[in-house]
């Protein structure tokens, strides 16, 4: 992989867009953005529960993130006890706008059902 050659190629398009993103800011944005994404898999990975979790435990899916169609599976390794309801929009929006009273609805009901 050639990372340098890549990260030039997207600066020119950004600039190039004429969306006002200067060179400066994405720069910025990259840098920032890389270490950030560094960082995390430093304090996340590799990492697994000590245990399962037998508590109750909700996992709200988006249908419009197919990627993250695996995780209802990957949870249920380590939940015991969890029920996996489905919501409208996608992952990065499930929380806003109008997907937000579905998924608050979501888990009004789930929590209405706990003991």
């Amino acid at each position: 992989r050639d990372v340098k050659t890549f990260r030039k190629m997207a600066e020119e398009q950004v600039v190039a867009s004429g969306r006002g993103m200067s060179l400066e800011l994405f720069t910025h944005f990259v840098d920032r953005g890389g270490r950030n994404m560094d960082q995390l898999t430093d304090i996340s990975t590799p990492w697994e529960p000590q245990g399962i979790f037998d508590g109750e435990t909700l996992l709200v899916m988006a249908p419009e993130s197919p990627e993250f169609a695996t995780c209802k599976e990957v949870n249920a390794q380590f939940c015991s006890n969890m029920t996996p309801v489905y919501t409208i929009g996608s992952h990065y929006n499930m929380m806003t706008g109008q997907q937000g009273p579905c998924t608050s609805n979501a888990t009004k009901i789930f929590l209405s059902n706990c003991g």
